[in-house]
């Protein structure tokens, strides 16, 4: 399997966190399984050729979105697939998809008219189908989100703030920062992130935990556990089990086997 990924920088990066493009191959027998952990972003995928599965919910060729989601998810692709995607950052996709379910769903069941959004990216998907290259496809995305993201748009600035004050490893509460309610800071992220911010804590603390646990395997779990600000490690295997759907320890052998 092929995978190539590009993060913007400068204008496009406070709204898209990367854009990425994935082959399988002729040769595979079986489909290919990539496990993801959430980090409260949402997204589109574009599959081009061949199939993909979300847990289990299979989708054909099309354009499908894919919202906020809570908990990790596998994502699997058939033999000789091509799929293309784009990442936005946290509650940007709320903000502009809006009108879009909260579950992962391919456009055409969801809409029936061609407009706006919707038409904005079948035709962007008319146009991935027709190219050839994993990069010529993702620079097709970088250049129809240059033309098409209203730069204008602004995530609440509670909920902006909020991103920068919850630090995974911080013991400061965010509420004595905030010149809004703890209540109606709540009701600002089930609005845009579909979870609260006790909760968003949490998943980034497991989402960076998994980065650096991939990046810098620890000689001690237990250590490590502190260091990114879980009480101790049974805390920090409860919440990747809750979280990521797999243990540091199996997250660790895993890794070994890949190597």
């Amino acid at each position: 399997m092929s995978v190539e990924i590009f993060k913007p920088t400068k204008l496009l990066s406070p709204y898209v966190q990367g854009i990425w493009a994935a082959d399988t191959y002729h040769s595979h027998a079986s489909a290919a399984t990539k496990h993801f952990i959430s980090d409260a972003a949402s997204g589109f995928i574009f599959v081009l050729q061949g199939s993909i599965a979300i847990d289990g919910q299979r989708f054909e060729q099309g354009v499908i979105w894919q919202p906020t989601r809570k908990k990790a998810y596998t994502m699997e692709f058939s033999p000789n697939a091509k799929v293309v995607g784009f990442r936005f950052q946290p509650a940007i996709g709320s903000i502009i998809c809006s009108e879009l379910p909260t579950s992962t769903c391919q456009l055409t069941e969801v809409t029936s008219s061609l407009d706006g959004l919707t038409l904005q990216l079948t035709e962007l998907f008319n146009e991935l189908t027709g190219s050839a290259g994993q990069w010529h496809k993702i620079s097709m995305v970088y250049r129809w989100l240059i033309r098409t993201i209203d730069f204008a748009l602004v995530v609440p600035e509670s909920i902006s703030n909020i991103f920068q004050i919850i630090s995974p490893w911080s013991e400061v509460t965010y509420s004595e920062q905030l010149i809004i309610s703890p209540r109606q800071l709540q009701r600002q992220f089930n609005r845009w992130l579909n979870m609260t911010p006790v909760y968003y804590k949490r998943l980034i603390r497991v989402h960076q935990s998994v980065v650096e646990l991939r990046k810098n395997p620890p000689e001690n779990l237990a250590s490590f556990a502190i260091s990114q600000g879980f009480s101790d490690q049974a805390h920090m295997t409860r919440e990747f089990r809750a979280i990521a759907n797999i243990t540091p320890h199996q997250l660790l052998m895993k890794r070994s086997k890949i190597n």
